[in-house]
């Protein structure tokens, strides 16, 4: 066995794993080891080309959301996912939820993955009310306690400890 298929096969493992805030830095990796792979191995029956040439490492609308996450039914077809309703497939629209913030302020840890403020197992970027106060995003605006918390993901937008849940 060629030791580059061990790399190859170290790096596919990883970009099958990866996370959101990762997904950028694994599927290039994975696209140099397959590459790697045909130069020192060769890829005498062309599955090694097919597979570099079927992976899509991108983010079309600069959501900071790849790609390859926004095929939200899973069918490899990235034009008919649009969460909003409003008629621009997720991976061309720059505010998958609709909620008025855009995809890429949407809040996400220190690893870049998305969050999800309200705990309602909808990620931000997929909520339109982020802090589950009953209240869509896109009519919270500011810091209204002044806490440094944005309206939309704080739950107590006011400060006076009566959180709002619907």
């Amino acid at each position: 066995m060629c030791k580059a298929t061990a790399n190859r096969a170290e790096a596919e493992s990883q970009y099958i794993t990866a996370t959101i805030g990762n997904f950028d830095e694994k599927c290039a990796q994975y696209q140099f080891y397959l590459q790697e792979q045909i130069t020192i191995c060769g890829d005498t029956d062309g599955s090694i080309q097919a597979e570099l040439n079927s992976i899509t490492c991108g983010d079309t609308d600069g959501d900071g959301v790849p790609n390859a996450f926004e095929d939200f039914n899973g069918d490899g077809d990235l034009t008919n996912d649009d969460i909003d309703g409003d008629g621009t497939p997720n991976y061309l629209d720059t505010d998958d939820d609709g909620d008025g913030i855009l995809t890429a302020d949407e809040a996400v840890d220190a690893d870049g993955n998305p969050i999800d403020t309200d705990g309602d197992g909808d990620v931000n970027y997929l909520d339109n009310d982020d802090d589950g106060d009953g209240v869509f995003s896109n009519f919270e605006t500011g810091d209204t306690d002044g806490d440094g918390v944005l309206d939309y993901l704080d739950e107590d937008d006011d400060g006076d400890t009566n959180f709002n849940h619907k």
